[in-house]
């Protein structure tokens, strides 16, 4: 697995778990029939059309699943410095949510974090290069399993 293979990855691994439903609590009583038109008003087309996220299916689950194990190892590696290890993390999952450089660092610099873009995007080169070392090390292991 090369980076761009792990960015797309990272990608993907944010659009399934966006499309993922996950709700608390009981749900709405629903039937199978759509409510009576009442009046004019309420006709076919008065109101904005609702899309439904899609599902994704098993092999995308099996992949993100995988991916957030990485990230999980990542956030486990020994550091002395854990609150930039979280930051990397997090400059990771924004970049895999399609985020700009600068809306990251925006973000960031919200937060109390004295960063620019392309302070970001070297953290972020950095943060590839240990995901990709251990994304390879555990395909290394399951193949030698």
């Amino acid at each position: 697995m090369d980076t761009a293979q792990l960015s797309e990855r990272l990608r993907e691994t944010v659009q399934t778990l966006h499309c993922l439903r996950v709700s608390s609590g009981p749900k709405e009583p629903k039937a199978c029939w759509p409510e009576p038109i009442a009046d004019f008003w309420t006709a076919y087309g008065s109101t904005a059309a609702f899309v439904r996220r899609p599902v994704p299916g098993s092999e995308h689950i099996d992949r993100m699943d995988e991916c957030l194990a990485w990230l999980s190892a990542f956030r486990r590696l020994p550091s002395p410095d854990e609150p930039e290890r979280i930051l990397l993390c997090r400059i990771l999952w924004a970049r895999g949510a399609m985020f700009s450089w600068e809306a990251i660092a925006d973000q960031l610099r919200a937060h109390g974090h004295k960063t620019s873009g392309s302070t970001i995007k070297r953290r972020h080169e950095v943060a590839m290069a240990v995901l990709l070392g251990i994304a390879n090390q555990t395909a290394a292991e399951r193949e030698a399993a």
